[in-house]
């Protein structure tokens, strides 16, 4: 038979000696002899749970503890094994346990793991070009509530990654439990192969982790033991967020390290102990900010979200835009909620790294309706352009109109009107259409959304902050995630984006950027409805449009329909003019779309950062808010079933008893009795009550028993 011996070391570490020699210390051994190929089969049946999620290299008997090579079930290390293994006969495997293993360049500890899964799947959303920006938004209020989409193989689509261990660990039991019983299948496994599902929703019932491992894995697992592997699970998580808030003091310390100059901020608030208690998080990279400051236009979009871990709070980002219209986010908090203290907080920092922003003056902001943030912008920064998200009030109008199927085109016209006359006509088209969807546009102040009342020096004709909401859609992966590990994966996606869009910047042979580009040539096909008529040698002109004389000034870049100073870019007016007199679109067209300009906003970059386990401890404990701790403690377990209300004779510490009680008849009044057994007539205390079906009763008896004794 071609069967081997396999010499097992479990349950110790390895240890490099100052001779650089590597020895496996404590632990046992076991030895298990079988087919090559059935090792991992016949090791799991005899190891159990002390097999699961170990780190597994093996060597032969001839080779230096140096020259063991990593063992995987899944991949082609095995098939090398099991063929050494048939001529040698025997092989020396070692378990280690991947967050014990001391060896330098081991694998990273399983937060690093978490942060690479997700930035693993990193797409960059510029790419996305059939995005409708005029369809209702992500509402960031009702985030959190939407249910998971459960794919057909029983994962998450809200998690990424993780579950490759669970599809190894079923793989080689299924085939040999036909019954669905599995030994190995304990609460703290079930823990570790529905963590990220209980990571990214704390109501995971265990019926749900009961049916998923029948229908994944065709395993059987008692209800009870689900929930006791999801009371593991919350333990396990809630050790995670208390031990990254232990070195949030130590990431600010290694991220201005990493990257000098850049603005670190860690809020806490001392408790009754003397403790510190997390409040809040800001971050602002140099690179990021000189970027924005220098290169991008004077525009940029404020949003909060929501953490959907077991944290409950905000993520705030300001994000601006580069040459091609896409999302350069350059400063984000993490805050407890989103009010206008906060709000207050984050704008003051913006304020202080972005030195030219001051009072506002010559910059243009967009948000949302949230009357806290609109309150901090008007204190900070009084002199800058406020915009209303439209798409956000469209949502609304939506809910109450949802059957009109006229009102997405006849909103959007209003807020879309570059100048006033054609504002109000677009009005008096709602008005004629419906009067109530009239009111209830104009009880939102249309004006705040509306081109017609912005000025033209951010170049941008946006009224909708979808650049904030694609920020916030990028980052969904990582909101499930504990505090440090949200905040890597946020800044490596940034690292990623930029990486991947200057490689677009320097591939993109045109001297403007795509979108650009495709926003003139969308305005090309409009020049049928246009015709040149006159123009002058100090480069005034006038072109008739749909019949309709429009004035334009070829040299200050202007026109009467103030498109072309609204967005830095030629209108169909101007391209009429251009193509008249053969000149280029190119010399027509505001520079804050070159591709120049892209190449040097993505030039720059975040600085690398080390991981966890290079960080010097500082030996600061910094707890969560007790809103985290509560959260979690209220979702482990059974829930508590609801006392009983007790009366006011019974004890409220202990069960009423009989003794001592004196029973008082609710119909005469007199004791030692009650109604039933009472034959005394009703006290005029207690005539005008109610009559209970018992007093009908007795009532009638007596009154059948005088109408005998009279007979």
């Amino acid at each position: 038979m071609d069967v081997a011996t396999f010499s097992v070391y479990y349950g110790g570490n390895w240890v490099t000696s100052e001779d650089e020699e590597d020895a496996y210390i404590g632990g046992e051994v076991k030895i298990v002899e079988c087919k090559p190929e059935e090792f991992y089969t016949k090791l799991g049946s005899e190891l159990g749970e002390a097999f699961y999620g170990k780190k597994v290299s093996y060597n032969y008997p001839y080779e230096d503890s140096k020259e063991r090579k990593l063992l995987c079930e899944r991949d082609s290390s095995l098939k090398k094994m099991c063929d050494g293994a048939r001529w040698v006969k025997f092989v020396n495997v070692y378990l280690v346990d991947s967050e014990g293993d001391e060896e330098i360049g081991a694998e990273p500890c399983e937060e690093e793991l978490r942060v690479e899964r997700n930035v693993a799947n990193f797409i960059d959303e510029d790419d996305d070009e059939q995005f409708d920006y005029h369809n209702t938004p992500p509402n960031s209020d009702d985030e959190g509530r939407e249910e998971d989409e459960v794919k057909e193989d029983g994962t998450s689509s809200k998690t990424d990654g993780g579950k490759t261990s669970v599809k190894l660990f079923v793989e080689y039991k299924t085939v040999k439990l036909l019954d669905g019983y599995c030994k190995i299948l304990k609460s703290r496994v079930i823990a570790k192969l529905f963590l990220d599902d209980i990571r990214s929703d704390p109501d995971f019932k265990p019926r749900t982790i009961e049916e998923n491992i029948l229908k994944n894995w065709n395993l059987v697992a008692t209800i009870d033991k689900c929930r006791k592997g999801k009371k593991i699970a919350l333990e396990i998580i809630q050790k995670e967020h208390e031990e990254q808030f232990y070195r949030l003091r130590d990431y600010k310390a290694e991220l201005l390290r990493s990257n000098p100059e850049s603005t670190v901020e860690l809020n806490t608030i001392l408790d009754d102990d003397g403790s510190e208690i997390f409040h809040r998080f800001y971050v602002c990279f140099a690179n990021l900010r000189k970027q924005w400051c220098t290169w991008c236009r004077p525009i940029f979009g404020l949003d909060g979200c929501f953490l959907k871990s077991t944290l409950k709070g905000q993520l705030l980002a300001a994000v601006g835009r580069d040459a091609n219209n896409g999302m350069y986010p350059f400063a984000w908090a993490i805050v407890d909620v989103e009010n206008e203290d906060n709000w207050t907080w984050f704008i003051q920092n913006i304020k202080k790294d972005c030195k030219n922003l001051q009072d506002g003056q010559g910059y243009t902001v967009i948000s949302d309706r949230q009357k806290g943030l609109i309150n901090a912008v008007d204190r900070e920064l009084p002199k800058i352009e406020h915009r209303m998200c439209a798409r956000h009030i469209y949502g609304n109008l939506k809910k109450l109109f949802p059957n009109s199927s006229e009102m997405k085109g006849l909103f959007w016209s209003v807020a879309e009107s570059c100048i006033l006359s054609e504002y109000e006509a677009n009005l008096d088209r709602v008005k004629a259409y419906d009067i109530r969807l009239f009111e209830a546009i104009m009880q939102r102040n249309p004006a705040n959304c509306s081109l017609a009342f912005c000025t033209p020096t951010a170049s941008c004709i946006d009224v909708h902050n979808n650049i904030s909401e694609s920020f916030n859609n990028a980052i969904d992966p990582s909101r499930y995630y504990p505090m440090v590990e949200m905040l890597e994966i946020i800044r490596r996606r940034a690292m990623q984006r930029i990486e991947a869009r200057k490689k677009k910047a320097e591939d993109h042979k045109g001297r403007f950027t795509k979108r650009a580009t495709a926003f003139i040539a969308e305005e090309q096909t409009k020049l049928k409805f246009t015709k040149y008529v006159s123009g002058s040698s100090d480069g005034r002109c006038e072109v008739l449009d749909c019949g309709k004389s429009v004035s334009l000034h070829m040299g200050m870049r202007t026109c009467a329909c103030r498109k072309w100073e609204m967005s830095g870019l030629p209108c169909r007016h101007a391209l009429r003019i251009i193509n008249k007199k053969k000149l280029n679109y190119e010399d027509y067209t505001s520079e804050w779309y070159s591709n120049a300009k892209q190449n040097h906003i993505y030039s720059s970059s975040i600085e690398p950062v080390n991981g966890l386990r290079f960080w010097k401890n500082s030996g600061s404990v910094i707890k969560p808010p007790p809103a985290l701790v509560e959260e979690i403690q209220n979702t482990k377990g059974r829930k508590p079933k609801p006392k009983r209300k007790k009366a006011r004779h019974e004890s409220p510490t202990k069960k009423a008893s009989r003794k001592k009680r004196i029973m008082h008849c609710g119909r005469c009044g007199e004791a030692g009795h009650n109604v039933t057994k009472c034959k005394n007539p009703v006290s005029e205390k207690n005539k005008s009550k109610k009559k209970t079906p018992i007093d009908d009763g007795l009532d009638s008896l007596t009154q059948t028993q005088t109408t005998q004794d009279q007979e």
